[in-house]
């Protein structure tokens, strides 16, 4: 019984320091753009962990590279996000309209059903509640 546990708790700590996977960067990833750009607009699609490093006790350096698929236009996000504007709903429009903008910056006029190849290093956090981009806690 004793062994059981030992063995059991040495799983759960080894768990707990492993370096992020692809499936952790799949999520960290789709929950920032639709953080950004809403439910929806994008999807991350053919994933791969390219490289990594430990950086601290709590950070990763990560490199991959993914597919990213816009199943919405420039066009359709910018017009949703002016809708909420005028209907009042300023809350975090000034972000997404940023995120847009900045998304037309690197990928130009992009089209509903366009997939454009990314890569690109992320620096990640350990957290509670698992890895996110540091950038997230840098205020925090």
């Amino acid at each position: 019984m004793r062994a059981a546990l030992l063995f059991a708790l040495s799983l759960l700590l080894s768990a707990c320091s492993q370096a992020p996977d692809t499936g952790d960067m799949t999520r960290i990833l789709s929950r920032q753009y639709q953080q950004q750009l809403g439910p929806d607009a994008v999807l991350i699609r053919n994933l791969e962990k390219v490289d990594g490093k430990a950086k601290g006790k709590d950070g990763y350096l990560v490199d991959v590279k993914y597919d990213l698929v816009f199943l919405k236009g420039f066009d359709q996000l910018t017009g949703e996000a002016q809708d909420k504007a005028r209907d009042g709903q300023w809350l975090g429009m000034l972000d997404k309209g940023l995120s847009l903008w900045q998304l037309h910056l690197t990928f130009g006029n992009f089209k509903s059903g366009d997939v454009v190849p990314v890569e690109q290093r992320y620096e990640l956090v350990k957290t509670d509640a698992g890895w996110d981009l540091a950038a997230n806690w840098d205020s925090h």
